[in-house]
């Protein structure tokens, strides 16, 4: 290859593709260097970014950290995550006997995909009463938890006694099943969201009943005299 080519040139040839080879690759090595050092400034960005962020939500959870737990609770009174059928009904009932209106009939349909996006049950029922009792009936239910949406009233008078059917929905829906990422921004309350769960600690709760187990006093042996 080199047998045609003159003495000098070879030495200059000689000296010459050494050089060109650490060129080259200085250029290549450089090359690579700059890459790597652009991902590791990026992500150091990132990582900073993340940083900010998470000091963000921290606080925000830190101030919200005291009232978090009973709108939780007023939250699940008003919006359950299981069918509050038996609940709405026992409330409607409590609401019918304080008014003296007499309640018959009531039925619970099967659960149904409401348009919100929530679950959804519709229970029907009647009532006969006065009709200041009726009207008092009626705008006592819709300050009920769990929330209900009158759906449906049939009214008619006879002799001053009011009978009406009355249809109602009631929603309920699954607790999230999925966290979002820990570095997914997070907000405050709006204020609008604030009052949302005022105005749904104000609904009147229903009332369970709960048997005290017992005491274990008096005689330890019922067979003795």
């Amino acid at each position: 290859m080199f047998k045609n080519i003159p003495t000098g040139t070879k030495q200059i040839l000689v000296a010459v593709l050494p050089l060109l080879a650490v060129s080259i690759l200085i250029v290549v090595v450089g090359k690579f260097g700059l890459s790597k050092i652009s991902e590791v400034r990026t992500a150091l960005t990132k990582a900073q970014a993340d940083k900010v962020l998470l000091t963000q939500k921290f606080n925000i959870l830190r101030t919200v950290l005291v009232s978090v737990g009973d709108a939780a609770d007023v939250s699940l009174m008003a919006l359950p995550q299981t069918n509050p059928a038996l609940a709405v009904a026992s409330q409607i009932k409590l609401v019918a006997s304080e008014n003296s209106v007499l309640i018959s009939g009531v039925k619970s349909g099967s659960e149904v995909a409401d348009k919100t996006g929530l679950s959804r049950s519709d229970i029907s029922f009647n009532i006969s009463g006065s009709r200041t009792g009726v009207l008092a009936f009626i705008k006592g239910i819709q300050n009920i938890a769990p929330l209900i949406v009158v759906d449906k009233i049939k009214i008619s008078e006879n002799n001053g006694v009011v009978d009406s059917s009355i249809s109602i929905k009631s929603f309920w829906s699954p607790l999230p099943t999925k966290l979002p990422s820990i570095t997914t921004q997070v907000a405050d309350l709006s204020a609008a969201e604030k009052q949302l769960i005022t105005d749904m600690g104000s609904l009147r709760k229903p009332v369970f009943v709960v048997v005290p187990p017992s005491t274990g006093a008096g005689k330890t042996d019922p067979f003795s005299p």
